[in-house]
């Protein structure tokens, strides 16, 4: 219910009272009703004074805030300060000037003299800000930095931020009395409607004149009732009031602004409808508790609360209630204020000093007796300042008597001149470091531009001083560099269409610097005229974006020298990809040409060498394996005879000419081993392989070595099974000459130790340990060296000399290393390395034994076999063997040509060719054999003393089925014709 629908209420219920009194009292009641109008004249005087007054204040200090908070000056100037926007200007001086007229404005009104005071405060702070606002323009005029303005316009606002809670609070004050002094007068409004329904009555019944005066006291009445319920609508705080159940009464306004209902929507209900959860749930106990004598916690005090508007959404706000009785009820008049704008200005006035305060760079503010105001952290751990605005130090005392003299002072001193300092200085920190830097000494200025502060900010420069000082000493290295090295610099500035050359560039063309000619015709003339175009054409390529600038030409030097030059540049494009400039370097490679030329030559002479000596193995092989063929063929046969049965004498004699002719073999194939391996032609399958795969077969055939010298070996491989990656011929081969060592070199009854395992997570060890005499410490280093048996020629051991070496050569081959310690008379451990392959493999079975013997299966009978050889001892070797072979029949003959006719004629089971024969070589031969319908089918075997891989794979490619190299080992040739023979069948 709004104050006038009360007024109006009492003035209809109590006017019949008040005739009836007038009429009684009469004349003399006139004069009574002329004095209490004029009293009730002056209490609402009064009332609207109390209500202005507070009203007005209200509206300039919501002014002064927001104008200084965010969206305001301070908002905008700060904007300003960050994105150094020159337009942003206009807009902060607008700010600025409403700034002042809001203050204006407050000045104006009846304030108390604290209220004057922080006024003044807030004026001395805005005064700051506008020189600072100056300050600021200048310098974005200037072009400074952001981190330089900010630290250039720092104001300390932390006196405003107080003076303005201050008006705040007081104004607060002023309100609540105005709401108590409503309230009082709720109470006395009403005994003074009785007076003067009284008197209207008593005028009204006794004359017309108390007609006239109770008619102009009801319309005075009226009209100060409606402006009683105008000051309430158009307060710019919300006014609410409840009775003792907590229903809203009024609702004005700015209540429904602040709150988001109409009042319509609130009259009657209960006003927790207008707070949060828990609160609302809270506030009838409070009030009831309240009511029955309970401590009021709001009323009569005024505190911080939340709101609840109609949308759902809170907002803090400034509750002030007071209590008055109105007819023996209890009235509560709330007045509410919106503290959003409050607090974001002054998380606003904090956040800058955070901002600052979290600077890096050290930051104070110095008065105009040199003392220490306020620092930043940084400022503090540079000087181990704590408190400073606190303590207010002494410059010398916080900088050093030293330091302060050499230089601050008279900065400081320049600077309450007016004056804006730059300076440099040299500062040992706290942990003894020198530490340089550039300082910054801002005058802060009053309107009248005096100077009230000076801001010292200062910027550590070490790093790029120690970056300059780096790159001057790169810059030198460079030069010196490029000149000790033949290098010449250019550069070539493609839009102004101009080259720069070095002095170096100068020396490698041999000219001296020309004082009218541009390098680049320099460079034309010096250019050999076979390469002109050359050189021209790179040059566009590189512009037209297809590669880097990268050339080879010739130059002739004004003394006719020509010199080969490489030329290389870096171009570098524009925004719109245009190419603006191109760097790049000059090098004399003339010498480095020449010396191509002789490593060439060299180069060429000896692969012409290599071949030679290729040549030679290959036939020294051939050559060698011919007779090695018919010595070991005859002395098999003659040991393994059935029918011509040799004694023990005559089997010795034959033992000691297989062992003598196998040695020389492996002689042979060492020799020929090591020459592939030094001309880069062994060929290698690397390829996962399983350590099993070899090493049983390693151990059991040194097994049968070490036993004839009563040997023991023991396998102590941990982990079972590994997976390598290796060729699988070649590390069996250098095992196996490991192990034979150890066997060979061992002593009578010794022992050997084989270990395999991993030593890494990608290597893998294979290590064999003897008992031998061991290797004297000066003989170790020649272990490695081809023939060179370490002395131990003068024993009965056989050996060659270069098994080592190429079980070395052959481990490097594949990726791993060969090592070796030793002991005087406690023996040697040699190993190899070999890196471990990812994954796991699939087990395959140990490769087979092949047995020492002849086998005894039967083939098929009647198998005839066509042998071609043209050497008349391999050709009676192979008569004989195939006549201990009853199941055999030999026909033979020593041209191709003749073997292709008896093949025609004779349809073989088997032929043998020999590949070097006379005319027609078998390579040829067996391409007609296997183009023929009548003999392709028909197995042929190669026999050949050309153990060369190329060899044995032409020929297979050729069409043999399979390629024995001489002198052949008769199992094997035994098993491999039993073999085709049973598939034939």
């Amino acid at each position: 219910m709004s104050a006038r629908s009360q007024l109006s209420e009492l003035k209809k219920g109590w006017v019949a009272w008040v005739i009836l009194v007038f009429l009684i009292i009469g004349g003399v009641m006139l004069g009574l009703l002329y004095q209490v109008s004029q009293h009730t004249a002056k209490i609402e005087t009064l009332i609207t004074v109390h209500e202005r007054k507070p009203q007005e204040k209200g509206l300039a200090l919501e002014q002064l805030v927001r104008q200084l908070g965010y969206g305001g000056f301070i908002h905008h100037f700060k904007n300003h300060v960050l994105r150094r926007d020159p337009a942003k200007a206009f807009l902060v001086a607008q700010r600025l000037k409403e700034v002042d007229q809001a203050i204006n404005k407050l000045s104006q009104l009846d304030l108390n003299g604290g209220e004057r005071e922080a006024l003044t405060t807030v004026m001395r702070t805005v005064a700051q800000y506008r020189a600072a606002f100056q300050r600021a323009r200048a310098m974005i005029d200037e072009g400074y930095l952001v981190t330089e303005i900010d630290a250039a316009v720092k104001v300390d606002d932390g006196p405003a931020l107080e003076a303005l809670g201050y008006l705040e609070r007081s104004w607060v004050t002023s309100r609540s009395q105005a709401a108590e002094f409503y309230s009082e007068y709720q109470a006395e409004a009403n005994i003074l409607l009785w007076l003067q329904i009284a008197i209207f009555m008593l005028f009204f019944l006794g004359t017309l004149v108390a007609i006239y005066v109770i008619g102009r006291f009801l319309r005075q009445a009226g009209e100060r009732a409606t402006r009683l319920s105008q000051i309430m609508d158009n307060a710019v705080d919300g006014i609410i009031t409840i009775d003792a159940e907590g229903s809203i009464q009024s609702f004005n306004g700015a209540a429904e602004s602040l709150f988001g209902y109409e009042a319509f929507e609130t009259l009657g209900k209960n006003v927790k409808m207008l707070m949060p959860e828990p609160f609302a749930g809270r506030h009838d106990g409070y009030l009831k508790n309240y009511l029955t004598g309970g401590t009021a916690q709001i009323i009569g005090v005024g505190r911080e609360v939340i709101g609840l508007r109609k949308d759902g959404s809170t907002f803090p706000m400034d509750l002030s209630v007071s209590e008055a009785t109105v007819e023996g009820r209890k009235i509560f008049t709330g007045i509410t204020r919106d503290l959003s704008l409050q607090k974001r200005a002054t998380a606003q006035f904090r956040l800058s000093h955070q901002v600052i305060d979290a600077s890096p760079d050290p930051i104070a503010v110095i008065s105009a007796d040199h003392r220490v105001v306020q620092v930043n952290n940084a400022f503090s751990s540079l000087f181990n300042v704590v408190n400073a605005p606190k303590r207010d130090l002494f410059l010398p005392e916080v900088m050093g008597q030293d330091l302060y003299e050499a230089s601050i002072k008279k900065e400081i001193d320049r600077c309450f001149n007016g004056e804006e300092i730059y300076s440099e200085l040299e500062i040992v920190a706290q942990n003894g470091q020198d530490h340089h830097y550039t300082v910054r000494y801002l005058p802060l200025q009053d309107e009248s531009g005096d100077v009230l502060q000076v801001v010292y900010v200062a910027q550590d420069v070490t790093e790029l001083k120690s970056s300059e000082e780096a790159l001057r000493r790169t810059l030198t290295r460079f030069d010196l560099a490029t000149q000790s090295g033949g290098i010449g610099v250019w550069d070539w500035d493609i839009i102004a269409n101009h080259l720069d050359w070095d002095d170096e560039m100068y020396r490698i063309y041999g000219q001296q610097r020309p004082e009218n000619e541009e390098p680049y015709e320099t460079w034309e003339k010096a250019l050999h005229p076979d390469d002109l175009e050359m050189a021209k054409a790179d040059i566009n390529a590189a512009l037209a974006g297809e590669c880097n600038f990268q050339s080879e030409f010739r130059i002739v030097r004004p003394d006719g020298e020509v010199r080969v030059i490489v030329a290389s540049g870096v171009l570098v494009r524009d925004t719109e990809g245009n190419p603006a400039n191109m760097s790049g370097v000059n090098i004399d490679i003339t010498e480095k040409k020449m010396q191509e030329q002789e490593i060439n030559r060299a180069r060429e002479a000896a692969e012409q060498a290599n071949r030679a000596k290729s040549d030679f193995l290959s036939s020294m092989s051939h050559e060698l394996r011919t007779p090695l063929n018919a010595i070991l063929g005859f002395a098999q046969l003659l040991s393994t005879s059935k029918k011509n049965p040799l004694n023990d004498r005559q089997k010795g004699q034959a033992k000691q000419i297989i062992k003598g002719g196998e040695y020389l073999l492996t002689l042979i194939n060492e020799v020929l081993d090591l020459a592939k391996i030094e001309a880069g032609k062994l060929t290698m399958s690397l390829e996962p392989v399983h350590t099993d795969s070899f090493m049983y077969d390693c151990l059991s055939f040194t097994q049968t070595l070490a036993a004839k010298r009563q040997i023991r070996i023991h396998d102590r491989s941990e982990g079972g099974d590994h997976v390598i990656w290796a060729d699988h011929t070649r590390v069996k081969q250098a095992v196996l000459n490991l192990l034979s060592n150890a066997v060979k070199y061992n002593k009578e009854g010794g022992t050997i130790w084989v270990d395999v395992g991993a030593i890494s997570p990608g290597l893998l060890r294979i290590k064999v340990t003897d008992t031998g005499p061991g290797i004297a410490v000066e003989k170790q280093t020649d272990m490695f060296r081809p023939f060179n048996r370490l002395g131990a020629e003068t024993t009965d051991v056989e050996g060659t000399g270069i098994g080592l070496v190429l079980t070395k050569k052959l481990v490097e081959e594949m990726g791993g290393r060969i090592g070796f310690e030793s002991t005087i008379g406690e023996g040697c451990a040699f190993w190899i390395d070999l890196p471990i392959a990812a994954g796991e493999l699939p087990k395959h079975p140990c490769m087979p034994h092949i047995p020492e013997g002849l086998p005894t299966e039967i083939c098929p009978k009647g198998r005839v076999v066509l042998y071609v050889e043209d050497n008349p001892a391999n050709l009676e070797f192979m008569e004989d063997f195939m006549a201990d072979l009853p199941d055999y029949s030999l026909i033979s003959t020593h041209t191709a040509e003749l073997g292709l006719a008896m093949a025609e004629e004779q349809l073989p089971d088997v032929i043998i060719l020999d590949v070097n024969l006379p005319g027609m070589d078998g390579t040829e031969a067996v391409r007609h054999l296997k183009r023929s319908k009548k003999t392709a089918h028909i197995p042929v075997l190669a026999l050949s003393a050309d153990a060369m891989p190329s060899s044995i794979r032409n020929g297979k490619e050729a069409g043999f089925d399979e390629y024995l190299t001489k002198p052949v080992d008769i199992n094997v040739l035994y098993t491999l014709l039993n073999k085709v023979t049973k598939e034939l069948a």
